[in-house]
């Protein structure tokens, strides 16, 4: 089996640039579990939270809503007003299997997040549990 780019590990340390939160056309799948997390969180009733903040995508699937410009909706000054139930899919930037799939694309990924290359260095079996279970990077 062919040993993967970062056999020896990748480093990565959140700046908090809220870059990731910016690109216009991407979007932040979203599942009905973190949906009534963050509706909890937001201190609203789940239907409330559905109507304001989500659209349904083509494949029947949720996606949180962004503004105009393209960025999160729960982005402000460039911080994420969720933080501590945002969707998986934030949790486990930038370790998703389209960056990781090749050195080209990590080192695409690092264009865009100045926190790639920095920071702890996540070993091959932490980047394979993270894409595998979702498991957000230990900081």
């Amino acid at each position: 089996m062919k040993e993967k780019f970062y056999h020896q590990g990748l480093r990565f340390e959140c700046t908090g640039c809220g870059n990731c939160c910016t690109h216009d056309g991407g979007y932040v799948a979203i599942t009905e579990t973190e949906a009534a997390a963050i509706a909890a969180d937001l201190g609203i009733p789940e239907a409330e939270f559905i109507e304001r903040y989500l659209k349904l995508r083509e494949d029947a699937g949720w996606e949180l809503k962004s503004r105009e410009n393209g960025d999160c909706i729960f982005l402000e000054e460039s911080r994420c007003t969720i933080y501590p139930v945002r969707p998986r899919q934030c949790r486990t930037y930038p370790f998703w299997k389209e960056n990781v799939k090749s050195a080209y694309r990590w080192k695409l990924t690092a264009r865009e997040c100045p926190g790639v290359g920095i920071g702890k260095l996540y070993t091959r079996e932490e980047i394979r549990r993270i894409l595998e279970s979702g498991e957000e990077p230990a900081e």
